[in-house]
Formats: structure tokens, sequence, C-alpha cells
């Protein structure tokens, strides 16, 4: 076995040498290295097939690769292999190979609880009077339904809290998340007061900001 891999190697070796030269050269070489393998007791037809293998590519490795993704399930794994060695079988210039994922724990059961919107910290929140529409853009860094509660009791007073209608938890809503809750608070209150919105905050800017 050891000398069939010996050969093996060396007439790879062999062929690539020959390969540099023309044509002509090639089948003359090729001719006296098949009589020295014949004169150390190889049979003629060994010596055909061997050099037949080593100038004939492997028509796999010229075939264009398609991996196909599919989530690993055990009671299809064996299926899958099946059907895909038929396909490629069929295929000429193409050859499909399944790449099996796994799911990860933490997609499947999630570490973390959702986080409902009253227990939400570092926001920007909007109050909207349910009978006059006016309206009240504020930012808190803690969670917004305790600063609800403080509007709705009036410790401390507030704008909301003053207002000639009594507010609601539910005249509250987030309008987004941010750490620059001072900035983006300043932005949209300068964006409502453009577009005309009637506006309950007395001051109308909470952050001095060079952009206006």
């Amino acid at each position: 076995m050891a000398c069939l891999l010996f050969l093996s190697s060396f007439l790879s070796y062999v062929i690539s040498v020959i390969s540099a030269f023309t044509l002509e050269i090639q089948r003359g070489n090729e001719k006296k290295v098949k009589n020295i393998f014949l004169l150390n007791g190889y049979s003629h037809q060994f010596i055909e097939k061997s050099f037949e293998q080593m100038q004939t590519p492997r028509a796999e490795n010229k075939r264009k690769k398609i991996f196909w993704k599919l989530p690993f399930m055990k009671a299809n794994e064996k299926e899958l292999k099946k059907t895909t060695h038929n396909v490629n079988k069929i295929l000429k210039n193409t050859r499909i190979q399944i790449a099996f994922s796994t799911y990860k724990t933490q997609q499947i059961f999630p570490n973390k609880d959702k986080i409902k919107p009253g227990e939400s910290s570092s926001l920007i929140y909007e109050f909207q009077c349910e009978h006059c529409q006016m309206c009240y853009i504020g930012e808190t860094r803690r969670q917004l339904q305790r600063r609800i509660k403080e509007h709705i009791k009036g410790q401390p007073i507030s704008e909301i809290s003053l207002h000639v209608h009594p507010p609601s938890e539910n005249n509250f809503k987030i309008i987004t998340r941010t750490n620059l809750t001072r900035i983006a608070e300043t932005l949209l209150i300068k964006k409502h007061t453009k577009e005309g919105t009637h506006l309950i905050n007395n001051n109308k800017s909470s952050e001095f900001l060079f952009l206006f």
C-alpha cells in the first residue's frame, strides 16, 4: 500500500514536470517514464490507469458550491442529506452543500422579561389633555410611572398638575428613549412649537442650544 501511495505521488510529480515542455517532448518523456516503470515490474494496465488518473482533473473541483443554510433537526438530517445527494447527481456544474444552523437557548427562552412602559427610564414623554388637547413635553431619567404620579399628585408642582383639567395616567405616552434626555426634550419642544402645537410648557427650551 505504501508503495502504491509513493508511486501515485511520484507520478503526479513527473507529470507536473513533463507538462512544462512542448507537446512533442511531453509524449517522448512520458514514454520513457512508462518504460522505466515497466522495467521495474509494474503492469502496463496499472501504469496507463495511473497516468490517466493523474492527468484527468477531478470534476468535483470545478463544480461551483452552493451552501444551503437550514435549521438543524435530527429527525430530518438523513432525509435532507439523501435528497441533496440525489440532486447533486443531476446538477453538472453546481454542487449543493447543506450548512446546518442551531438555535441559541436565549432565542427560545429570553433571559430578561420585557420592560413595561411605566417601568422604562431615560426617556421623553408627552402629556395630552383629553379635554382641550393641550400638550406637555417632558423628560425623566427615572421610571416613567414615578414621574406620572408626581404630576398627578402635584408633588412637586408642575405645569401638568396646575392645568385646568386634572391629568390621568392614560394621558401620558413615551415619545422616545435616550440618554441625552435634556437635549432631546429641547429639540422636541422646538419641533412642536414650530408645528403650532399648543404646549403648556412654561420653559419652551430646557437646554440652551446654539442650534436655534
